[in-house]
């Protein structure tokens, strides 16, 4: 209700959400899911059968300046009753005080014996408020977020140098923005920069030592990685960013079942969450069980997840089904506002029996002559691999990485290859030339044989 944007007062939501998600036997329903209802209507028990939840949190913030009036209650979704309501008219600085005072009132209300009190991360009230917006912002995460996340969080290190956990946001920006909104190679940099000032900081920053760990240019593989990030799930069971990269990396390093585990309690703690049914759909695809894929990834698709449609159109394009697979991808085409007869075309014409590989492989050619961002290096060897043309598929994958060690855009077609295990990814011989250099022989000896593989003879096989 503020003059300017409500970022300020979503980003206070996530910080009580945050603080009452520590208390124990407590359920709170993640962001992405209580924020679905944001400004809207809804009959109460709507929301509350959606989330699985019994309570409702709701209320306002009107900030002018350094003044803040709060108002917040607790509402029983079965009955409509008000359990708790209050307002605060407080100055900014009194803002952690309001959150203990919150959060005690929900305990008592609801009869819970324990409470937790709000951390002081930094005694800089407009530091603070800033480091509010830029976690407001993390929601969309689009790059004009990114964009605007990161400036607010500089302006706030700017005034509080030791601000940790605005570095914490930071290197989340940052680690998570990889592939897309940043080259992979220059994402590893900064995440690694900003991940290893927080802890020095403050040492109880579970993320930073994780990512600083998953992002290290000196000494990264995938068991460092993964098990940093299982760290860090263990310390915050609750942690639905941390649950969803780590299915993404034990998917990638062919633990399938477990991937899926992890995607499956992400949905119960965000019921809502598009990108939590895209990690289940892809962790499926690689398991092979096809048919459920489909089902998670059109229902990512439904909660505004357009990267569903090209997974769904990517699936029936490798079995063969050409006409669905343009109607996927027209999906797709429709959400980014770009014209769907592109890949149609393209479909057709590469599918031509006399004339489509050529036709296939001039088309990629001409596009990844003098590309001018990522996308562009990245996106048109996807096509080798839907078209089953692996050895070119591969040919990419060793082009990128020979562009640099660690993170590198490469990651992106490994990354694909394993979702779409059903083109013959994994068993192509090349798949394990680049098994044994990433440390992924040394996981497997010390995790255990990934779903896809098994050692005979002392050497690994992989279908």
């Amino acid at each position: 209700m503020s003059d300017d944007k409500d970022y300020f007062a979503d980003g206070l939501s996530e910080e009580l959400l945050n603080l009452l998600a520590k208390i124990p036997d407590l359920k709170v329903a993640g962001r992405t899911s209580s924020f679905a209802f944001k400004g809207k209507n809804e009959d109460l028990r709507t929301i509350g059968e959606a989330l699985s939840v019994s309570h409702v949190l709701e209320g306002s913030v009107r900030r002018s300046g350094e003044r803040l009036r709060i108002t917040a209650q607790l509402i029983k979704v079965d009955d409509g009753y008000h359990m708790w309501s209050e307002t605060y008219d407080r100055q900014m600085a009194d803002i952690f005080d309001i959150q203990d005072e919150v959060s005690e009132a929900i305990t008592e209300a609801l009869k819970l014996h324990l409470s937790v009190t709000a951390e002081r991360p930094t005694e800089n009230s407009e530091a603070y408020s800033l480091y509010l917006e830029a976690l407001a912002l993390s929601i969309e995460f689009n790059e004009d977020a990114i964009d605007q996340g990161l400036a607010l969080l500089n302006r706030a290190i700017e005034l509080d140098p030791a601000f940790a956990k605005a570095w914490e946001l930071k290197a989340t920006y940052y680690w998570l923005g990889g592939g897309w909104a940043f080259d992979n190679a220059e994402a590893q940099e900064l995440t690694f920069a900003a991940a290893t000032k927080a802890p020095e900081l403050d040492p109880s920053l579970n993320g930073a030592r994780s990512f600083a760990s998953t992002c290290d240019p000196d000494n990264w593989n995938w068991r460092n990685e993964i098990e940093a990030l299982e760290t860090l799930v263990k310390a915050e069971p609750d942690n639905v960013n941390a649950k969803l990269i780590l299915s993404y990396d034990l998917k990638n390093t062919g633990y399938f079942n477990d991937a899926l585990a992890l995607a499956d309690r992400a949905i119960e703690l965000e019921p809502l969450a598009a990108y939590a049914y895209l990690r289940k759909g892809e962790a499926l695809s690689a398991a092979g069980r096809r048919e459920e894929a489909q089902a998670a990834w059109l229902k990512a698709g439904e909660l505004g997840d357009e990267l569903a449609y090209s997974h769904l159109g990517a699936d029936q394009l490798i079995a063969g089904n050409d006409e669905i697979a343009s109607d996927y991808f027209d999906m797709r085409s429709r959400f980014n506002g770009e014209d769907p007869q592109i890949s149609r075309s393209l479909i057709q014409n590469a599918r031509n029996q006399e004339t489509g590989k050529a036709f296939l492989y001039e088309w990629i050619n001409d596009r990844l002559t003098n590309p001018s961002n990522m996308t562009e290096t990245v996106e048109p060897y996807i096509w080798y691999l839907l078209f089953g043309y692996l050895d070119d598929y591969f040919a990419g994958v060793r082009k990128l990485r020979s562009e640099g060690s660690g993170w590198n855009n490469a990651d992106i077609l490994e990354n694909l290859g394993m979702i779409f295990r059903a083109s013959g990814y994994a068993s192509h011989p090349a798949y394990l030339e680049f098994a044994e250099p990433d440390g992924l022989f040394d996981l497997w000896d010390t995790r255990g044989a990934p779903d896809h593989c098994d050692k005979r003879d002392d050497a690994w096989v992989c279908q």
